[in-house]
């Protein structure tokens, strides 16, 4: 027995019309430079206005506009102060190393002697 397809089906669509003599819409074509010197030239519509950055897609980076101005660099921005950075400022190594020991000494004298944490405190700190 054969299997016969289901009627008015079809695995691909079939279009009926042609690109022949076909009228495109009004376009124009801008260029742009990779960084890797690659040019990359698209259309766009006639009355759409073209990004200044597109994407190379051989290298996968931003390509700038040929027409355009080279972009200057951006300057240097000042980092960003991580606390660490401020306690430095107020304080020097030797400093430091002075206060963690007295701290631990406080902490290793209050485990020793038995005592809880702070009242209201729910967590124990010694596990």
């Amino acid at each position: 027995m054969r299997h016969h397809a289901i009627p008015g089906r079809r695995g691909a669509t079939n279009s009926h019309e042609t690109c022949h003599n076909a009228q495109l819409a009004p376009r124009h074509q801008v260029r742009y430079r990779c960084p890797h010197e690659h040019p990359v030239a698209i259309f766009f519509a006639a009355d759409a206005a073209p990004p200044p950055r597109w994407r190379c897609s051989h290298h996968s980076v931003d390509a700038l506009r040929e027409d355009l101005p080279v972009p200057s660099p951006a300057p240097p921005t000042e980092p960003v102060r991580t606390h660490w950075d401020m306690v430095r400022e107020r304080r020097s190594i030797a400093e430091l190393e002075q206060l963690l020991h007295q701290r631990l000494d406080f902490l290793r004298a209050r485990r020793a002697s038995g005592e809880t944490t702070p009242a209201g405190s729910t967590h124990d700190h010694r596990a």
